[in-house]
């Protein structure tokens, strides 16, 4: 198996009665092959499933430390919540710290109005281990930024195995979760994009990219 994120070698590092997981040896990236993703119209139907809701307190506390962890990495301007899901709350959450952010999501707010303009930021919370094609996306709003500007990424690194087995954690349930990440994975993942990387300094899973001329 060759990684889609450096084209190494790959082998076997885990599976369960759904998936198979495949981790990269040099790269450490996991990932699970294309012939046992969901179908599109499966994929969306679990998204709609998301309890992601308004009134929740939790997912107000949530965003908002995912929204401050961002704030870390020395944000200004204008930016876009790319995959935001059923609510505009993160981008809601900016406005309150004077920042303006639109919020675009493919399924549920799918204006495409923001690929006209360039931004200082994108963020991207729960969204990257999704992607099929990270550096097809990654690539294309790298080029909708300004010199200097940010993609913003919150995700969940691969658990330390001394703390978690990969086999009992939590995160790999998702089936719409096809790809995982680890330090050494994001740092490849800039590379890929030759853009420089910053990880956040109290959040595990939380790193930006800056593009650099």
């Amino acid at each position: 198996m060759i990684c889609p994120l450096c084209k190494s070698k790959s082998s076997l590092f885990e599976q369960d009665k759904k998936r198979h997981y495949y981790q990269c040896s040099n790269c450490n990236f996991v990932f699970v092959d294309s012939s046992e993703y969901l179908s599109l119209e499966e994929e969306n139907r679990r998204y709609k499933l998301h309890n992601n809701s308004l009134s929740d307190p939790r997912y107000h506390e949530y965003l908002t430390r995912v929204r401050d962890s961002f704030l870390e990495m020395n944000i200004s301007g204008e930016g876009v919540d790319i995959g935001c899901g059923e609510t505009t709350l993160l981008a809601d959450l900016f406005k309150k710290v004077n920042l303006n952010v639109l919020s675009y999501d493919p399924l549920f707010f799918p204006n495409e109005d923001w690929k006209n303009g360039q931004y200082n930021f994108f963020t991207m919370s729960e969204v990257i281990e999704h992607l099929s094609e990270p550096l097809q996306l990654l690539n294309s709003l790298k080029e909708r930024l300004y010199i200097g500007g940010k993609i913003l990424i919150k995700t969940e690194f691969i658990p330390d195995p001394s703390v978690r087995q990969f086999k009992d954690w939590y995160y790999k349930g998702d089936d719409t979760h096809v790809h995982f990440y680890s330090e050494r994975s994001a740092l490849e993942l800039a590379f890929q994009l030759k853009m420089e990387i910053q990880f956040s300094r109290k959040s595990r899973g939380i790193f930006s990219l800056t593009h650099k001329v």
